[in-house]
């Protein structure tokens, strides 16, 4: 049996389910948790995480969220903690009422703090999901606030090099990453010249690298722009004489 999502069905009875477009959306858009829209996350003070208003997608499921304050714990002198910011979802009665709310859960308080534990999957029909989005770290009192979901649409992002005449930038949509290079090199002394690095959630998981042919008034070189699985970004005299020559490049791969 087949049932046509996207279409309609005897003209007075809707038919689609949210099962049905959330499978829709996580299997064409991905099945992780993505920031489409805002949703900044900030710490304005040591017991408050600040959530801006923007849209998410979890799990194929679009959530919009109005700006929000979530209370976190205190920290201790002399320990560290992990806290996750999640989206709680849950799936109850019948009729069925499905719902999405933001919610700390806290960590315990360790000299090396791993995660808390969280469970439930939206995909997979559970009644109630804890899907991760951001990781709050207490280095004793002090709080730190970093992403887990992805940036659905991150960039144009400089990530030029202090002091070069370059320019670096990143661009991610629909779970692909794309990084475009252009430098003026000013200088023949450089063989593997670091020039900037990718954002942690948006690493390459292999080497991903472009040749380029570039000229300048005296000879001609050619160069390899090249981003590495720790994120670094690579740019590499292959031959000639670079000085004051164009380097101009993207590189794309799937996040």
């Amino acid at each position: 049996m087949t049932d046509l999502i996207t279409g309609t069905k005897n003209g007075t009875t809707p038919h689609v389910t949210s099962q049905q477009q959330g499978a829709v959306n996580a299997f064409t858009l991905g099945t992780g948790a993505y920031i489409l829209n805002g949703c900044a996350a900030t710490m304005p003070a040591a017991n408050t995480l600040h959530i801006a208003a923007g849209f998410l997608m979890v799990q194929g499921r679009a959530v919009q969220v109005t700006a929000t304050d979530l209370v976190i714990a205190n920290g201790s002198q002399g320990t560290k903690r992990n806290d996750l910011a999640c989206l709680h979802y849950t799936n109850t009665g019948s009729p069925v009422v499905e719902t999405a709310i933001l919610f700390v859960v806290q960590g315990t308080a360790s000299a090396t703090p791993v995660d808390p534990t969280v469970s439930g999957s939206i995909l997979d029909g559970d009644a109630t999901a804890d899907i991760p989005l951001w990781r709050i770290t207490l280095d004793g009192i002090t709080p730190s606030v970093a992403p887990l979901a992805v940036s659905f649409v991150y960039g144009p992002f400089d990530l030029a090099h202090s002091g070069a005449d370059m320019i670096v930038s990143i661009y991610v949509r629909h779970n692909v990453a794309t990084l475009h290079v252009r430098w003026t090199a000013n200088t023949d002394a450089w063989s593997d010249f670091i020039i900037a690095t990718v954002p942690a959630p948006f690493v390459p998981l292999m080497t991903i690298s472009q040749e380029t042919s570039m000229y300048n008034k005296i000879s001609a070189a050619s160069t390899k722009v090249e981003i590495r699985t720790d994120g670094t970004v690579h740019v590499a005299n292959m031959g000639g004489a670079p000085q004051q020559q164009v380097i101009e490049a993207s590189l794309t791969w799937g996040v």
